[in-house]
């Protein structure tokens, strides 16, 4: 296979390579593709718990098992998850 790159990604990678960070451009294209396959079984990961999460509760709602809906409460806790940073 072969690719192109940007110049200012090919600056990169050579830099990286000339830096002693790898030892070859293929190595740095390697780690690339490692790191954007983690990323992508860990979105994979937080779709599943979503889906997941989102089944549970349509169920608990057929059950009948809800609870009173608070806006301010609500609003108040995704303030609250937002300003803890990402999980």
């Amino acid at each position: 296979m072969t690719i192109q790159l940007t110049a200012e990604r090919e600056r990169f990678v050579k830099a990286l390579v000339a830096e002693g960070k790898f030892t070859t451009e293929e190595a740095v294209v390697d780690a690339a593709l490692r790191l954007l396959q983690e990323r992508e079984r860990d979105e994979a990961a937080k779709l599943a718990r979503l889906r997941r999460d989102i089944g549970e509760a349509i169920a608990e709602a057929d059950r009948g098992e809800l609870e009173p809906f608070d806006a301010h409460a609500t609003l108040a806790l995704a303030r609250a998850r937002r300003a803890a940073g990402p999980s």
